[in-house]
């Protein structure tokens, strides 16, 4: 319930250091001391923990019992002290950049003294709290059951539809359409909420409710309790009357009970968010199969449980065109421009959300190559729980989730599935709003007027992020965000960026417009010292104007570069530069990109994506090019290689993904030389069409574990050096020749390497 104070004290630390503003000398000391008794406050409540954990779990299941209530008055005014104070310090900050410092200098330090004092009152009265025994852990384990309990009718029934009602239509077929014998249809690949609102709109459809005698919605308890889903199962199996008579004998009873009553239904059961397979095992054991269609719909967080699960037929659900969140550099990026990181660095954000997954909140789903994790979701059992505590702690508004609160005004974070027509109801939030984001997959049209109205009304965003809202034109009012770190607008038509704009963006980090296609950037771009991602369509950087500007050294991703802008000075003032893809013409820039590569010291990942004006003629000359050894990742896209690249790419010396594809190469060899590729994990040949063979030299790719080749028609052998690579287990084949398939076949430690073959299978 504190966080909100605690992200005011990291706000004061910044503002200290000057990171935001520069303080008059007056409010300098006053501010340190108002930070230095806001780090005492904030000690205390650590002795607090379980106190604070237990009064919110009152509020989120509204008892009205108070363990504490010399605490709770104190937690209600350390919140309204947080939000207080930062309206203030913003205020003041505001009239700094307007100029207009010296009326509100002295303002900025009678408040701070006035601050001051409220904070050691406060200190005061929480030394004098007495500790009370709340019982915590007990009152956890009662929200968990609780919520869990209501997803027996799921709670969110919600879910974006784009590209899933055919898998909505496969799923009911399989439910209704299938064989008469008891069958388990797994639902996995999606995030928690959106996999559970998948399922739950098949399970309240009128199709499920017609066709099944009875339906259970089975949560999952956290830590597994059996006993707890087995009396479940009674309560909402059986007629009203039964339960009480039946959920006092002991569990083996009870089964042969519930067993005997399913015995002529033909039920529907859900598991929700299976992860262990203890479940089945007992499940099982209660759930008759009488040859009339009962059906069992699991859902799973990692598709590896399901080789312990006897699926029929394959039976089970990829949710592939899920939306899979947002990717971790833009949840980064989003963090950052909160203040919620105190070094503003993405390495800082990484360890807070591995101490997330070790905790248990978070989970990570895929992990990149070097251990990086690449996609993570929520698990299910968790969703409710989190979502009342962001809601109860007035961290987040969310309109999907809490359509009925009126308690908007203290809330600073905003996300809608805006759509034109819900813009009026934006009044009744905070001025001070920090961050608005629009969650609409819908594409509608946003006028001008209306983007303006946002930024008058909430002047004080730190994030604006207008999602798929589609705008004609740059918005005016963006002037006024002062604040504003992160920017997310969809404007397709959009081909230049003025200074006019930059100028008014000038403290921006994430500037995000993927469907823009910029040809000319005013240069004043060079101005943006504190610009870290860059995301669009395609973008071209001006030339560098003049000796004196700086460079941009926080700049570290930029999604696609037009190569006519890869000159040695541009790319040079480009210190930190990690991540890049170059898109255009690669073959006409070729002298100039190969020398300019070698100046990104920092560069890690490197896509070079072709699109050549004179196709099936590139001019590509791979061993002209000198890249950074820096580079870990490198791909390359339609870049049609006359030349085998393996002799340049094997001397790279920190190389661990290498992915050719879409006629990258067009040749017929591809030569690995003894002890290349020292650090190669993985290799990705994608449509090399012509490719018919392939060598490694002694030694060479020694850490190599995952390759793909797709497809490999015409390729007649694998190379032998490949199965005595320790490491490797990973082999897939796409269309291999039948010689090659037949060799694959029949060799004898197939399994131990992992081999797929598609589409046929081995």
């Amino acid at each position: 319930m504190d966080i909100q104070f605690r992200l005011f004290s990291e706000r004061l630390r910044r503002l200290l250091s000057g990171e935001e503003v520069t303080l008059p000398d007056a409010a300098k000391q006053l501010a340190q001391n108002l930070h230095t008794e806001i780090e005492i406050v904030t000690s205390l409540l650590r002795d607090y923990e379980c106190e604070i954990a237990g009064h919110l779990v009152n509020i989120i299941v509204e008892e009205e019992e108070n363990n504490s209530p010399d605490l709770h008055a104190i937690m209600e005014e350390i919140n309204s002290f947080a939000y207080e104070s930062e309206k203030v310090v913003d205020t003041f900050i505001v009239s700094i950049a307007q100029q207009k410092s010296q009326s509100s200098s002295k303002e900025m330090c009678d408040a701070l003294v006035e601050f001051r004092s409220k904070i050691i009152d406060i200190q005061q009265r929480l030394q004098q709290v007495q500790h009370i025994d709340t019982g915590i852990v007990e009152q956890i384990k009662f929200i968990q059951a609780d919520t869990g309990n209501s997803s027996v009718s799921p709670m969110f029934t919600k879910r974006d539809t784009v590209g899933l009602d055919d898998r909505m239509e496969e799923l009911l077929d399989l439910l209704i359409e299938g064989p008469p014998r008891l069958s388990l249809v797994a639902v996995l690949d999606s995030i928690g909420l959106d996999r559970t609102a998948f399922v739950a709109e098949a399970y309240n459809s009128s199709f499920a409710k017609h066709y099944f005698d009875c339906l259970v919605w089975v949560p999952q308890s956290f830590p597994y309790n059996f006993n707890h889903i087995l009396d479940d199962l009674i309560k909402f199996v059986m007629p009203s009357s039964r339960p009480s008579e039946i959920l006092d004998k002991n569990s083996e009873m009870k089964k042969i009970i519930l067993r005997e009553y399913l015995m002529s239904k033909r039920y529907f059961v859900v598991l929700a968010d299976v992860w262990s397979i203890d479940v089945w095992d007992n499940i099982r054991e209660i759930l008759p199969d009488n040859q009339n269609g009962s059906r069992v719909v699991i859902t799973v967080l990692d598709s590896e449980i399901l080789t312990y699960f006897q699926l029929e037929n394959g039976e089970y659900i990829g949710l592939d065109l899920m939306p899979d969140g947002r990717p971790l550099r833009v949840i980064y990026q989003l963090w950052i421009a909160e203040g919620f990181i105190p070094d503003n660095n993405e390495g800082t954000a990484e360890k807070y959300l591995e101490h997330l997954i070790n905790r248990g909140f978070v989970e990570a789903k895929k992990i990149k190559v070097g251990g990086r994790i690449n996609t993570c979701s929520i698990p299910n059992r968790w969703w409710p729980a989190l979502i009342q505590v962001a809601l109860a702690g007035e961290f987040i508004y969310s309109s999907v989730i809490d359509q009925e609160s009126d308690s908007r005004k203290m809330i600073k974070r905003l996300t809608a599935n805006v759509n034109l027509s819900e813009l009026d109801s934006l009044e009744d939030f905070n001025l001070y709003l920090h961050s608005l984001l629009c969650l609409s997959s819908e594409s509608h049209h946003l006028d001008p007027l209306d983007c303006e109205k946002i930024c008058k009304m909430f002047k004080f965003l730190r994030v604006l992020d207008l999602g798929s809202l589609v705008l004609s034109q740059l918005p005016s009012g963006i002037e006024i965000l002062f604040f504003l770190r992160y920017l997310k607008l969809n404007i397709p038509s959009l081909k230049s960026l003025p200074s006019s704009f930059l100028s008014s963006i000038s403290n921006l980090y994430t500037l995000d417009m993927p469907f823009s296609y910029i040809h000319h950037t005013a240069d004043v771009f060079w101005e943006m010292n504190k610009l870290r991602h860059l995301n669009f369509g395609l973008f071209t950087l001006p030339a560098y104007p003049r000796d004196d500007c700086s460079s941009l050294e926080n700049l570290n991703f930029i999604s696609a570069l037009h190569p006519c802008c890869c000159t040695p000075d541009i790319l040079g003032r480009l210190p930190n530069l990690r991540k890049l893809r170059i898109h255009g013409d690669l073959s006409n820039n070729q002298s100039l990109l190969s020398k300019s590569l070698y100046k990104l010291n920092c560069l890690e990942s490197l896509k070079l994506v072709n699109e050549s004006k004179m196709p099936r003629l590139s001019k590509i000359v791979l061993d002209e090019y000198q890249f950074p050894p820096s580079l870990t990742h490198l791909s390359f896209y339609n870049t049609e290689l006359m030349e085998d690249p393996m002799p340049t790419l094997e001397k790279l010396p920190l190389l661990q993904v290498l992915k050719l594809k879409k006629n990258s190469y067009l040749g017929r060899k591809l030569t690995c030389g003894s002890h290349g590729f020292p650090k190669l994990k993985v290799l990705h040949l994608k449509s090399m069409l012509w490719l018919e063979e392939w060598t490694m030299g002694t030694g060479a790719m020694p850490k190599l574990e995952c390759l793909i080749i797709d497809p490999c028609a015409y390729l007649k052998r694998l190379p032998k050096q490949l199965w005595s690579v320790k490491r490797f287990k990973k082999l897939e084949l796409w269309r291999p020749q039948p010689e090659l398939r037949q060799k694959l076949r029949d060799f004898k430690d197939k399994e131990q390497y992992n081999i797929q073959l598609y589409p046929y299978g081995i």
